[in-house]
C-alpha cells in the first residue's frame, strides 16, 4: 500500500511539473519580444539619459567641493560619494529639493531640482509611449511573436503619428540636455553651485550622451520592406523563429530577411522561404504560385508558350528583372 501511494504521489508530481512546463511554453511570447526587443531602444534611451544627468550632477558637486577646498587653502577634500549618490537618487524623483549648508548635494538654485525636472520629463515621455503601445498591443490580439499578426502590429505602430511624435520628443530632450550643459558651463548654476568646463563634461560624460543619441536614432529609424503587412496571407501565417530571435532580432530585421527569401524564391531558390515558413508551407506556396498584390495573373497563352518552349519564369529571369517583377512601384507583397 505504501509503495502504491508513493508511486501515485510521484505520478501526480510529474503531471504537475508537466503542466508547469506547458504554461511556461505557452507564455505570450509576443509581449516578451515587444518589451525586451522592440522597446529596447526606448529603454536604452531612458537609462542613458538618467545616467548622464545623475553623473553630470555628481561631477559638478565634486567640482564645488574642490573649489571650496582651494578657497580655504586646504589640501584635504571632504568628499563622500555615497552620501551624494543617496541624495541624488531622491532628487531625481522630485522637482523640488531642500539643500542646506550641511547637505551632501547643494543645488544651484535653492528649492529647485533641475536634475529631477529633466529626469521626470524623460520618464514621462518614455512611459506614455510604452503604456499607449501596450494598450494597442492588447487590442491587436497578438500572442505569438512568430505570427504575421504581430509583424503587422509592429509595422503599423512604427507608421503611426504618435510614434513619430515620441521620437521627436526624444530628440528634443537631447537638445535640452545639451543646452543645459552649455548654460551650466556658462555659470547659470542649473545643476550645482559650481560648474565644470565644457571639455571636462565631454571627457567625463561624453560617452553617455553618445549612447543616448544612438538610442534615440535607433528608436526613430524604421525599416519599410517591400512586403504588404496588411496581406491576409501574411497575417494568417505562423513563421519559424528561434529563441535567439525572441531576445535579439527585431521585427524589422526579420522582415528584411523574409523579404530577401521571397526575392530568392521568385528567382527559383525557394529553400530559404520554405525554411522560414516552417510548418506553414501554404503561406510559402501562396507567395510562389499566386500573383502578388497589384500583379496581373499570367495569360493562358503565355503559360502554354512557356510550356512549349520548355522555359519557366524562374529559369529565364535575371536578378534585376526578378526584383522588378517582385516589387513594382505601385504594389507590395
Amino acid at each position: 500500500v505504501g509503495a502504491s501511494r508513493t508511486s501515485g504521489f510521484a505520478s501526480r508530481e510529474r503531471s504537475a511539473i508537466a503542466m508547469d512546463l506547458k504554461r511556461v511554453l505557452c507564455l505570450p511570447t509576443a509581449l516578451i519580444h515587444f518589451l525586451a526587443t522592440e522597446c529596447r531602444a526606448l529603454i536604452s534611451f531612458y537609462l542613458s539619459m538618467r545616467s548622464f544627468v545623475s553623473g553630470f550632477a555628481m561631477d559638478d558637486e565634486l567640482q564645488r567641493v574642490k573649489e571650496e577646498a582651494a578657497t580655504v587653502g586646504s589640501t584635504v577634500i571632504r568628499w563622500d560619494p555615497t552620501c551624494v549618490e543617496g541624495e541624488l537618487e531622491s532628487i531625481l524623483w522630485w522637482p523640488r529639493v531642500s539643500g542646506g549648508a550641511s547637505s551632501c548635494y547643494r543645488p544651484g538654485h535653492p528649492g529647485i531640482s533641475f536634475v529631477g525636472i529633466f529626469h521626470l520629463l524623460c520618464l514621462v515621455s518614455c512611459l506614455q509611449f510604452l503604456i499607449t503601445s501596450l494598450v494597442l498591443f492588447c487590442r491587436s490580439g497578438s500572442s505569438d511573436f512568430r505570427s504575421g499578426t504581430y509583424l503587422a502590429f509592429t509595422w503599423r505602430l512604427e507608421h503611426m503619428k504618435y510614434y513619430n511624435i515620441s521620437a521627436t520628443v526624444n530628440a528634443v530632450l537631447i537638445v535640452i540636455a545639451f543646452l543645459g550643459v552649455v548654460l551650466n558651463v556658462l555659470g547659470w548654476g542649473l545643476v550645482s553651485q559650481s560648474s565644470q568646463t565644457f571639455w571636462q563634461v565631454c571627457q567625463r560624460r561624453g560617452l553617455g550622451m553618445i549612447f543616448a543619441i544612438v538610442a534615440a536614432w535607433a528608436f526613430r529609424s524604421t525599416y519599410d520592406p517591400a512586403l504588404d503587412f496588411n496581406d491576409c496571407r501574411l497575417q494568417r501565417a505562423t513563421l519559424k523563429r528561434s529563441f535567439f530571435d525572441l531576445i535579439f532580432q527585431t521585427n524589422d530585421g526579420f522582415a528584411d530577411v523574409l523579404e530577401v527569401s521571397v526575392l530568392r524564391a521568385r528567382m527559383g531558390h525557394p529553400m530559404d522561404l520554405f525554411d522560414m515558413a516552417g510548418h506553414d508551407l501554404d503561406f510559402a506556396l501562396s507567395l510562389l504560385n499566386d500573383p502578388l498584390p497589384g500583379e496581373a495573373a499570367p495569360e493562358q497563352g503565355d503559360e502554354l508558350a512557356r510550356a512549349e518552349e520548355g522555359t519557366s519564369p524562374a529559369s529565364t529571369a535575371t536578378p534585376e528583372t526578378a526584383t522588378a517583377e517582385l516589387v513594382p512601384d505601385d504594389a507590395r507583397v
